[in-house]
């Protein structure tokens, strides 16, 4: 009879908890800043989404797609979202205050990751009846150049670097995202930009009748991404297995994207419920599309571990309950959050010059450069 009496005492113990969470999760808004609409980028978090909310029903996730890196991190860095969808390039842009992120009103920002995707891959992508069928035919040609985009240059110039060439030697015409730049090659108003090699842009432009031509990137050509390291350290070789128009892997430019990322002072338990739904909805979301497969959990560390940037409270703490979350992963941890404290301190003080010396905030950017130059 006890024994009876305590299997019922538990069972309402658990219905209890059942409920308790089931509360809790209706309570959990999760707000994302992606990619903007048309984009490879866009496509995925919308599958990721989709899986989300196919498991948790009840819980509203809210993307609110921005066609420039600055307006995805300024929705960031207000707070206006708990989670921003960028590549890791990005992140270090961020944290050092780089490019258009070099401003006074910028500067270097407490980033860090949540989770860490590979990118399908880059090339440089133009018509099959352009005339150019490598690095050699490209001087002179027209290429994308994205001012509101520092990301989208950085992508460009090295794989351009790979070629031994760089933007100097084209013709550059702005653009103010890869989606535009996509339709410009496709359409022949362009001849080159780099791109997706998964993107719908790549599929589209392989399956017309004149077809595509990706210029390559070979992994073995070490000369290559010696050169590709040069112009950002995010950037890796990778064997795509995801190629528009092609049977066989291909060696490719990857970088850590989609990487989702937050503000060191998004709330810690908004980014735990992000990463926790994220995760437990896993299943679901790779289901949508063969390549979500690769976004693995040992991919994330593989990424994570060659990277620059800190994870966040919130994601460590789901990381830590998953069993996750090493002694060494902490060690490096603090060591990046104490570049980021040298950082902001190396920030202050430039400000401060510049303040008392009534320095034009147009000159600013090329001060703060000077500075980290030095700081190598």
């Amino acid at each position: 009879m006890r024994m009876k009496s305590l299997i019922i005492v538990i069972l309402i113990v658990c219905l209890l908890f059942s409920a308790a969470v089931s509360l809790n999760a209706k309570d959990i808004q999760i707000n994302i800043s992606g990619k903007q609409i048309g984009s490879g980028g866009h496509r995925i978090l919308s599958l990721i989404i989709e899986g989300m909310k196919d498991t948790f029903p009840d819980i509203p996730i809210r993307n609110l797609p921005s066609t420039t890196e600055v307006a995805r991190c300024y929705l960031g860095r207000i707070g206006d979202v708990d989670v921003i969808l960028e590549n890791n390039a990005i992140g270090l842009l961020l944290q050092n205050g780089l490019e258009n992120f070099s401003t006074i009103e910028w500067g270097p920002q407490p980033i860090s990751y949540v989770y860490v995707t590979p990118n399908t891959g880059m090339v440089l992508a133009t018509r099959g009846d352009s005339g150019i069928k490598g690095y050699e035919d490209l001087p002179g040609r027209t290429i994308a150049k994205y001012p509101a985009g520092p990301v989208n240059d950085l992508n460009t110039a090295a794989l351009l670097a790979f070629g031994g060439i760089s933007y100097d030697d084209m013709e550059t015409v702005d653009f103010a995202g890869p989606t535009p730049a996509y339709k410009a090659v496709i359409e022949g108003r362009l001849d080159v930009c780099f791109m997706n090699v998964a993107s719908a842009a790549a599929h589209e432009l392989m399956s017309m009748p004149m077809g595509g031509v990706f210029l390559p990137t070979p992994l073995d050509n070490e000369e290559g991404w010696k050169r590709v390291k040069e112009i950002c350290p995010a950037f890796f070789p990778y064997e795509s297995k995801w190629v528009a128009g092609q049977d066989e892997p291909r060696g490719v430019m990857s970088c850590g994207y989609p990487t989702f990322m937050a503000w060191l002072n998004v709330e810690e338990d908004r980014v735990y419920d992000f990463l926790k739904v994220l995760d437990e909805s896993r299943e679901a979301w790779q289901a949508k599309e063969i390549e979500l497969k690769d976004y693995t959990m040992e991919i994330n560390w593989e990424i994570w571990e060659g990277d620059l940037l800190p994870m966040h409270p919130g994601a460590i703490k789901y990381y830590k309950e998953i069993g996750q979350w090493t002694d060494e992963r902490e060690e490096m941890n603090q060591e990046r959050l104490e570049i980021q404290s040298k950082l902001k301190s190396l920030w202050d003080e430039a400000r401060e010059v510049a303040f008392e010396e009534g320095m034009p905030s147009g000159d600013f950017p090329e001060y703060w450069n000077e500075i980290l130059q030095k700081e190598k």
